[in-house]
């Protein structure tokens, strides 16, 4: 077995033996409506798994290791009475184990829907700190399902090194400037409270206490370092009081 086109209204799952299809590192899987010329393990896979799927309920895109939707494949979903897949990818090796970090270079869309997915160089939707932020074009993207092909497949270009992703219908991100939790600051790269996820692929950052006592963070090193000098204006909760 080489290749597959799935219907509709089912998903499927590939794997070599009974055991491996309840273990997702060594496992294949598509969504409803998805297809492969070239699948990850040809002619290895033993045994293939069939799920019923209600594109109204709990939306799927197929994410894939190879170009032009081809090589191994993993499903990425949106749980039912979501608007987007939240946190589950912040990290790509860790969710979804079969693909790994760094392997993502094609995404097979739902063909019909307002559905978009954003894909990041580093985890917890963050670009890498470890290259310069001028090379947004081969660190960050936004796809739609209109960049897509006739069967959905959407190639990723210059992208590499994918570590997280958000899989999205609708609406493209919630207000940030709502939901503010109680003990944290939320930090914003423009002036005005803007997000800049559609031009330099950075979301809000939230700074929260650990405690009732006061929390530091060092914007010159770590996870914070993509901060320095760019914070251009911030919300904080009712029970938090910063100083910069």
């Amino acid at each position: 077995m080489n290749s597959f086109k799935c219907g509709t209204h089912v998903s499927i799952q590939f794997c070599d033996d009974e055991d491996s299809c309840h273990k997702e590192e060594f496992a294949e899987s598509a969504a409803g409506d998805s297809e492969s010329q070239r699948m990850g393990e040809k002619n290895l896979h033993s045994f293939a798994i069939l799920t019923p799927y209600d594109p109204s309920k709990r939306i799927a895109a197929t994410v894939f290791d190879g170009d032009y939707c081809n090589g191994w494949s993993h499903v990425v979903w949106i749980e039912e009475g979501k608007d987007t897949s939240g946190d589950a990818y912040a990290n790509v090796g860790e969710s979804l184990p079969s693909l790994g970090n760094d392997k993502i270079e094609s995404v097979m869309m739902p063909e019909e829907g307002d559905f978009w997915m954003d894909l990041w160089d580093g985890d917890q939707f963050e670009l890498d700190a470890g290259y310069d932020w001028l090379d947004i074009e081969r660190r960050y993207k936004s796809i739609t399902v209109d960049d897509g092909s006739s069967n959905g497949c959407v190639r990723l270009g210059t992208v590499r090194g994918i570590t997280s992703l958000i899989f999205g219908k609708g609406f493209k991100g919630p207000d940030f400037t709502s939901d503010i939790p109680d003990n944290c600051c939320r930090l914003f790269r423009e002036y005005n409270y803007e997000d800049t996820m559609k031009t330099e692929g950075y979301l809000p950052k939230d700074l929260c206490l650990d405690s009732n006592d006061s929390t530091s963070f060092d914007f010159t090193s770590g996870s914070y370092s993509s901060w320095f000098e760019n914070t251009k204006s911030y919300i904080c909760g009712s029970n938090v009081s910063p100083s910069f």
